[in-house]
């Protein structure tokens, strides 16, 4: 059975683009209880982009270029902003009250601000990517101070959504329904296929959305090449016959919705393309199966071994947290990297559930899933498209 959730042709409001005042005290008593935790005697966060996601939680700034912001046990937050220019919108969207240009030299600056919130400090952890010469700069600056990397601890914090976070990841899921809807009455013989992401993209730009991924690829269905979304597109036009396989992700105010469909253009599914579909659907339901609180992250895995019991593999992630958070889950047979064995599932985790599905003799593959969130009583899904095949053009 499939989860539960969202239904075909339901509407969800747009939430408002900052979070209430009781959600962000929420985070900074989170990371005020990490501090303590881990014995800090502050913590230098890091990002660099627009919708910076480490940033962007603990501020409700969306971010820019690069910024960093700063929390100490007893002394306000300080959010340091590189572009100049960028400083009047963070004024304006920041929940931290001190923010301050970053200057030409960040490190130097967040060094700066570090002896003003605590000038005793002796450990001070570092979350996020901060590039090597700035971690070398900001050391210099610091000398002395034990510098401590955190990042996986720091974004655990993010591992279980608020209901206001779950209400921007349930619309960033509308408006990928909305991109795959879209898909469905667009594709048709002789679009060029890197003009697809144009379809894709009007849907969520016209309701405040912005885009975060959209992997596609399109080959005939009687002579199938790829096995996974590809990342990059050409001019070849889709033609009658043609399969899509797709991975679309839609995101609101640094909250996404990621779907997986497959799509055939004129034509209804050979039986191994509809054999492929059926398989990776059942795969999803079972995995779903095991999304209840309580269970491993090495139980998860344990379920995802449907896959090679089907007789397929996969290339893609099957199961992994919204944002890329963990866990990160393959099957049994395919996971090559470490993952947390011990994580305990929690409501309102959400997670993104994807077979992509292939038959290692012929290469054949496609990717079928969407973004649920882990309910006392079974996932939620979040998603209201059809879960099926979809024949278009």
């Amino acid at each position: 059975m499939a989860p539960p959730g969202a239904k075909e042709g339901s509407r969800v409001e747009q939430p408002p683009v900052r979070f209430s005042q009781q959600e962000m005290a929420r985070r900074l008593r989170l990371i005020d209880e990490l501090l303590a935790r881990l014995g800090l005697d502050a913590l230098l966060v890091y990002g660099a982009g627009r919708y910076q996601a480490d940033i962007h939680w603990a501020t409700d700034w969306p971010g820019g270029r690069e910024g960093y912001t700063l929390f100490f046990p007893a002394a306000p937050p300080v959010l340091l902003v590189q572009f100049y220019n960028h400083v009047p919108t963070a004024l304006a969207r920041a929940r931290v009250e001190d923010v301050r240009w970053a200057g030409p030299h960040g490190a130097e600056t967040a060094a700066q601000a570090l002896r003003e919130g605590a000038p005793s400090a002796r450990r001070v952890g570092i979350a996020g990517a901060l590039p090597f010469e700035q971690y070398l700069e900001f050391a210099q600056a610091v000398s002395g101070v034990q510098l401590q990397p955190v990042s996986s601890p720091y974004r655990a914090l993010r591992l279980v959504k608020s209901e206001e976070e779950i209400a921007r990841l349930r619309y960033a899921a509308q408006l990928a329904d909305l991109s795959m809807e879209a898909l469905r009455h667009g594709l048709q013989p002789g679009l060029p296929q890197d003009r697809m992401p144009a379809l894709i993209e009007v849907p969520y730009l016209a309701n405040g959305g912005y885009s975060g991924i959209h992997y596609l690829a399109a080959m005939p269905m009687d002579g199938p090449y790829l096995s996974v979304p590809a990342q990059y597109l050409d001019g070849t036009p889709l033609a009658q016959g043609d399969v899509v396989i797709t991975e679309i992700t839609a995101c609101y105010e640094g909250y996404q919705g990621q779907i997986h469909r497959t799509y055939s253009i004129g034509r209804d599914p050979t039986p191994s393309w509809l054999h492929l579909h059926d398989a990776a659907l059942r795969a999803f339901e079972e995995i779903c199966r095991s999304l209840v609180p309580g269970r491993t992250a090495e139980e998860v895995l344990s379920a995802c071994g449907i896959v090679e019991e089907m007789g397929f593999t996969i290339l893609d992630d099957l199961v992994h947290g919204a944002d890329q958070l963990p866990p990160v889950l393959r099957t049994p047979a395919t996971q090559h990297q470490p993952y947390p064995r011990a994580l305990r599932l929690a409501e309102n985790m959400v997670l993104v559930v994807q077979p992509n599905l292939v038959d290692a003799r012929t290469g054949q593959g496609l990717q079928f899933g969407e973004t649920v969130v882990v309910r006392a009583g079974g996932p939620e899904r979040l998603h209201a498209f059809p879960q099926e095949w979809v024949r278009c053009g």
